[in-house]
């Protein structure tokens, strides 16, 4: 079973992506990095259709030079992001910038505080295993929000 961002991301050709959770690693200093890969689909409406490398192959209208750089623009791709280096208002989540001096606003803490201290109540799911899903899925929608794949 794959874990996946259920929510379609536009791309800018009107393509739309899909996150697809890769792996999760969690440091010793319980830094958090979490690995996605971003996989093209054709757009049915605003709906995944089918995997735009298929569609590539697929399409009798393209030459094979055509469909070999195609198929290269839009090979999946991998993102990384961590929580470490930075910092997010406590009381929204928001991601957080220092000032010219390199002063943190009043108040900001790490990143990975904000996911380590999330209460298990406050995640969906009956069994550990659908809450990890469910906060994996939450944390990739956090990637989209904030623009960091």
């Amino acid at each position: 079973n794959m874990i996946t961002l259920p929510t379609p991301i536009l791309d800018p050709t009107g393509h739309l992506i899909q996150l697809q959770h890769s792996k999760l690693i969690i440091e010793a200093d319980l830094e958090l990095t979490q690995e996605v890969r971003l996989v093209y689909y054709t757009n049915v409406d605003g709906d995944f259709g089918i995997p735009l490398l298929q569609s590539i192959d697929l399409n009798p209208n393209l030459t094979q030079d055509q469909k070999e750089r195609q198929k290269r623009v839009f090979q999946p791709q991998t993102r990384t992001v961590s929580t470490r280096g930075y910092k997010v208002d406590p009381h929204t989540g928001e991601i957080v910038q220092p000032n010219e001096s390199g002063e943190w606003p009043e108040g900001a803490i790490d990143e990975k505080l904000i996911w380590i201290n999330i209460l298990a109540n406050q995640v969906p799911g009956e069994k550990l295993s659908d809450k990890v899903f469910a906060l994996i899925i939450q944390s990739m929608g956090k990637m989209v929000e904030r623009n960091r794949i």
